[in-house]
């Protein structure tokens, strides 16, 4: 039942011996991350070597302060597994500490997040041209919250009003138009 529900939050519970650097995973690891058990790592350096430079650096900080302080961590990265296509992960870690405070293992669940990813990347470029269609057309553009308060006017709109956007944001329309 836990490996279902792992599949079906698209998720997979791994654990970390710090001493040994080895990894284990839930089965559920080949079916999150696109590719066969062989391909799945088994140790935090082969782990390290699937995360993209950009993101490695993240992840060394949060682990700094996971062996300073003790406390879980939780942060999103990518990786790029050989023979699968890049994944966006979304992770958090309980470490296990022994009787003197020292962390011996890393217990966590990582969540593929690709697609939620993949739709906020597609949503900020629609986003982007939007914003230069808005900022490039010879029309006047004014948008209110649902108030009636402007916060939003295209350079047209400046040009035909008389306000800029920083002077009118937060007027009624009317006082605007």
């Amino acid at each position: 039942r836990l490996e279902l529900a792992q599949l079906a939050g698209n998720s997979v519970a791994w654990e970390w011996d710090t001493a040994t650097d080895r990894m284990v995973f839930s089965t559920s690891a080949e079916h999150v991350f696109g590719v066969s058990s062989d391909r799945i790592p088994g140790t935090g350096k082969e782990l390290r070597r699937i995360v993209p430079q950009e993101d490695r650096l993240r992840i060394d900080e949060a682990f700094r302060e996971v062996f300073r302080t003790g406390a879980p961590y939780s942060l999103e990265h990518r990786i790029r597994i050989p023979g699968g296509r890049p994944r966006w992960i979304s992770a958090r870690g309980q470490p296990q500490c022994d009787d003197s405070g020292r962390v011996v293992a890393v217990v966590g669940v990582s969540a593929d997040m690709t697609e939620r990813k993949e739709a906020e990347l597609a949503l900020l470029h629609e986003k982007e041209r939007a914003q230069v269609t808005l900022a490039s057309t010879g029309d006047g553009v004014i948008r209110t919250d649902a108030q009636g308060r402007v916060d939003f006017l295209n350079p047209a709109a400046e040009r035909l009003t008389g306000f800029t956007l920083e002077a009118a944001v937060g007027r009624p329309l009317a006082e605007v138009y």
